[in-house]
């Protein structure tokens, strides 16, 4: 079985502005793709990162210019730090 892998590409589509981004992933054996904003981008990384899926721009590093490096794991930490000096319960992702 192949591995499984994501990626986003900054890839601007003209008649929807804010869906500035292309989310990839491939489960071994069907790549698929859809439009996404930054912020669904960041999130769906987040989610397949967490169900096992390998970063292509983990991966993948002579072709890493072709894919957007969301630092999401960073992202993530962050939101939980503000969080918790806020003293509020922690963000659901």
């Amino acid at each position: 079985m192949k591995e499984k892998t994501f990626a986003v590409k900054y890839h601007p589509i003209s008649a929807t502005p804010r869906f500035g981004y292309m989310f990839l992933w491939n489960d071994g054996e069907m790549e698929t793709w859809i439009p996404v904003s930054l912020h669904g981008a960041m999130a769906l990384a987040q989610h397949f990162d967490s169900i096992g899926y390998q970063d292509m721009v983990n991966i993948c590093l002579h072709h890493h210019h072709e894919y957007v490096e969301l630092n999401y794991r960073k992202d993530h930490e962050e939101r939980l730090r503000q969080a918790d000096m806020a003293d509020l319960p922690p963000l659901a992702d």
